[in-house]
This record gives C-alpha cells, structure tokens and sequence, in this order.
C-alpha cells in the first residue's frame, strides 16, 4: 500500500471508504486507442480496488443520458460513489435525446441547510473506523447497486431473431457495442439498423455485476462470448465465476478467442467473431467476412 492511502494520497479510496450520502459521480475519459497515454492503467482497476460503481455506455445519446441520471441515484442509493467511463468511440457520437423538465435541488443558496453537519466519527477514513467501512461496502453497498441496476434495467438485453443463433450470446461493455454491430454487420449477423442475429447482453454497468443478469442470459446456450476491451480481463473473470457459482455450464469464452491486450477495432472483433462461430455455430458461412478481413 502506498503511504498515505485513504488520507491523503489516494483520494478515490478516501471518498470510497466512508461513502457518500447525497451521490457522487466521476467522469473520465480513457481513450484506450491511438489517442491513449496509459492505457495500463485501467479505470476498471481503480473501480475494484476502491469498490466504485463503473458504468460504461452503449454510445448513444440518449441511453448517455439517462445513465448520468441513473448513476448519481445508484450512488445516493447504495452510498457507493460512481464512475461513469467515456471512451472516445462515445465522445464522436451524434445524435439527439429529449431533455427533462429541471428540478431545483432541495438545498441551495436560496434554500440554506439550518445547520452544519454534525461531526461524526464514522466519516473518517483511517483505522479504526476503515474496518466497519470494508464490512459496510461487501453486505450493503454493493448488493444496493446490485438491486439498483436490475429494478432499473441498467444492463441491457437484445434478443435475437428465433434460429440457430440464439444457442449462443455475446456479452459486450457497453462502450464496445458500435463497434460490435459494425463488425456483426460485416459478418452478415445485422442489419443496417443494428438489429443483431446473436442475443446481446450490453453491460452499461461493468461493476459490479448482477449476478442474476449474467446467469439468466448465459443459462441453456451453447457458448457465450464476452468482449472486454483492455487487461486484465476483469469482467470476464466476473462472469465465469458467477457461473460456477450458480452452476451453470455454459463456457464463457473471451481471450482465449480476441487480443489479450489492444484496442478492439472491427477488425479485430470480426477475427474473434469468426473464432467463437467456428468453434460454436460451424455450420454458419462467414466466407464474406474472412474475404473481408484478407482485403484489409
């Protein structure tokens, strides 16, 4: 542990040990592509360590949006700060959302708290008072953002046509999911409206998990892949420990089928596409995406 951590020198782990009341969200940009200066250093990473709720959007205006919302109540609702990740791929996007009407906040400089907060002890960040707080963040945080993501369908799942496809799923960080329908399209597996052939389930919150969420959706197929930009493969371990954990068989594939490490353009996500259907769908022709991708 670095000197100083939860006092001074790690701010994160500061903010995160005793909570917070009212909610707080942090907004980053990790630009993990050619625009990228440390692509090491993950905000999935910090998220774990300092047990922050990580959400990470399908680039879409609107659905952007309606998580910042989302993410300051979860916050407020489990105590947990929040970080919401926009990636490049999200910073690009166009498009138009339907604002709502403003609402004044109960506190303000025209409505002034009576009285300071009252000193309490609890609030601080150094032992002993940590120790209550790592207990607080396991039995209650976390299944309060866990609650919070499935009454609000945070997550979202898009089903796919009936057929031989859906005997498999792809599990995608929401941040991935333009990417990931250009390149289904590229395998003839959507639409120009990116309607996808294979069942998608789009984590627009990373961490934590649902663990609900993860085995309803992988429960009877024949294989799931998950696509999780950037190392370690957090996310991926997530989901298969769930999986053993409930007993449910389905493999989970990831980086034994795409990069360990390095951006996931279209390319790439198509080579890791053709891997899992030949492995799992052998009788689907990807000939025009293999021609594809040797014309690159």
């Amino acid at each position: 542990s670095i000197v100083g951590t939860n006092v001074a020198a790690d701010a994160l782990s500061n903010l995160a040990s005793p909570g917070v009341v009212g909610g707080a969200l942090i907004v980053v940009g990790e630009d993990y592509g050619e625009g990228a200066s440390v692509i090491q250093e993950r905000t999935h990473a910090y998220a774990l360590k300092s047990t922050l709720a990580l959400f990470d959007p399908r680039p879409d205006l609107a659905n952007m949006v309606r998580l910042v919302e989302h993410a300051f109540a979860l916050s407020e609702a489990s105590n947990m700060p929040a970080v919401m990740e926009l990636r490049i791929r999200a910073c690009h996007v166009r498009g138009r959302f339907v604002a709502k009407d403003n609402v004044a906040p109960r506190f303000s400089t025209r409505e002034l708290i009576a009285e300071p907060a009252a000193f309490d002890y609890m609030r601080l960040a150094h032992p002993p008072v940590t120790f209550a707080h790592e207990k607080l963040k396991v039995a209650q945080r976390i299944p309060a953002a866990q609650a919070y993501i499935a009454a609000h369908a945070l997550n979202e799942r898009f089903d796919a046509e009936q057929g031989v496809q859906r005997e498999v799923g792809l599990i995608v960080q929401g941040g991935l999911y333009n990417a990931l329908i250009r390149a289904l399209q590229q395998c003839g597996l959507a639409d120009a409206f990116g309607a996808s052939q294979l069942p998608l389930l789009v984590l627009n919150v990373t961490y934590p998990l649902v663990p609900a969420e993860v085995s309803d959706f992988c429960a009877g197929r024949r294989a799931v892949l998950v696509l999780e930009e950037g190392t370690p493969e957090y996310t991926e371990k997530d989901v298969a420990q769930v999986l053993r954990r409930l007993d449910v068989q389905t493999p989970a594939h990831g980086k034994d089928m795409l990069p360990a490490a390095g951006e996931y353009t279209v390319e790439v996500i198509v080579q890791g596409l053709i891997a899992f259907a030949d492995a799992h769908l052998p009788g689907l022709d990807l000939g025009a995406a293999r021609a594809w991708l040797a014309a690159r």
